[in-house]
């Protein structure tokens, strides 16, 4: 099965509200990482989380048309 990736910035405020969007329409959740934020930074040394990438991904089959409107409705 082929999948459609679908991966958002947003600040820190707008991630959980995203996340939520996104579930109705991805696979088996969303994944929230911190954008800027590399695994060989130290604990205290972590920048707040200002900016965020929200993925999900979808099937790319015949629902996919449908559902890249929906989200595209949101995001104006």
């Amino acid at each position: 099965m082929r999948w459609i990736e679908i991966a958002l910035n947003v600040d820190g405020e707008a991630g959980e509200a995203v996340a939520d969007i996104l579930q109705r329409y991805g696979h088996q959740g969303v994944a929230i990482e911190q954008a800027g934020f590399y695994i060989e930074t130290w604990e205290d040394e972590v920048p707040p989380a200002d900016k965020l990438i929200v993925r999900a991904y979808i099937p790319d089959d015949e629902r996919a048309p449908a559902a890249k409107i929906q989200l595209e409705a949101f995001a104006r």
